[in-house]
């Protein structure tokens, strides 16, 4: 992923969910038209960190690896 450059945050981020997360936890991030789910940038945050805390504990260090989804269009 390449680095995204912010003025507001007065630097440069590798995570842009995270800064979104950060500076506007409460803006929509996603929204399932079929069900009209709406995830804010801090819902979406928080769904990240988990999936990325479930491969962790599955494959151990992802340093040096990469990671496919394979998955319906879906907020789940």
């Amino acid at each position: 992923m390449t680095s995204i450059l912010s003025s507001r945050a007065g630097g440069v981020t590798s995570d842009p969910v995270g800064y979104q997360a950060t500076v506007r936890p409460r803006k929509a991030a996603v929204r399932e038209l079929a069900s009209g789910v709406v995830l804010t940038y801090r819902e979406l945050d928080d769904r990240v960190a988990r999936a990325a805390g479930w491969l962790m504990a599955r494959l151990g260090d992802p340093s040096g690896q990469r990671v496919a989804m394979l998955g319906r269009n879906s907020i789940d």
